[in-house]
């Protein structure tokens, strides 16, 4: 077999890392639309005399950057886009259940009749938080740990209540016990105008503040169709008020008005 065969042969079945090494003192007094016809006339002499399946490869091997740069920074254009626009849609409810027995069992169907029964465009949002779980008597017992964490449920409750991410609460008494000694819900007094609070009053039930003085910081929402439906995994059932914002207060307030189907006052 003469030599130039042996070249060819060889050239062919030992793919090289890349292409032969570029002049780049000439390359560099070429212009960018030479350098490019440069690259492209030694890339295609190279693989000349590879098989089909061994320049799919080369190709996919010498341009991958090519590929994978542009499709990167596309995704990222999107996932930046969609993220703008989902966290500038308007909110109809943002709320948090504590303690859920099984998070794959939580109905949040009421939310679809609930933009119904307030003619709620679709272009509004529901953000539900489903997954922290919050138990006062825990919290005494671990409080040294707890409140040197920055990763416990307690700690991110406490967190995304002070930027006023929840309108409402909803939990058992255990959860509602932890929040109102810690200052993250509300008393009603003062949440409530007047004549909300006087509509209200006969749902309110009383926990502890930080002082251990008894108020009202939730509706015991237990015996109602809405409690009911959201399939907690336990009966008693409470809703309170974390809210720092006159939104939060106007979606928690249209919240109770669909729960008990009454017509509160605007505050």
């Amino acid at each position: 077999m003469s030599d130039k065969n042996l070249n060819t042969q060889h050239h062919e079945d030992t793919p090289q890392e890349s292409l032969p090494v570029e002049n780049k003192l000439e390359l560099h007094s070429m212009s960018r639309k030479e350098r490019r016809a440069m690259r492209r006339e030694i890339y295609l002499e190279y693989t000349r005399n590879m098989s089909f399946q061994k320049k799919a490869a080369y190709f996919l091997e010498y341009y991958k950057w090519y590929i994978i740069i542009p499709v990167l920074c596309i995704a990222f254009v999107c996932y930046l886009g969609i993220t703008i626009y989902r966290n500038s849609r308007p909110t109809a409810l943002s709320y948090a259940i504590l303690n859920i027995e099984n998070e794959e069992a939580i109905d949040k169907s009421f939310q679809k009749d609930y933009a119904a029964y307030f003619n709620i465009p679709d272009s509004y949002q529901f953000n539900a938080s489903t997954s922290l779980n919050i138990d006062y008597d825990y919290f005494k017992l671990h409080s040294d740990y707890i409140t040197t964490s920055n990763s416990t449920d307690y700690s991110i409750l406490s967190n995304e209540c002070e930027y006023g991410d929840y309108d409402v609460i909803i939990s058992n008494a255990a959860g509602i016990k932890y929040c109102s000694t810690e200052n993250i819900i509300n008393p009603l007094k003062g949440y409530f105008n007047a004549d909300d609070y006087s509509a209200l009053e006969k749902h309110m039930a009383d926990f502890p503040d930080k002082y251990d003085t008894l108020k009202a910081f939730a509706i015991d929402i237990s015996d109602t169709d809405f409690a009911k439906r959201l399939n907690t995994g336990y009966d008693d059932v409470y809703i309170a008020f974390p809210g720092k914002t006159e939104s939060n207060i106007a979606n928690s307030i249209q919240l109770l008005e669909y729960i008990y189907n009454i017509h509160l006052s605007e505050q």
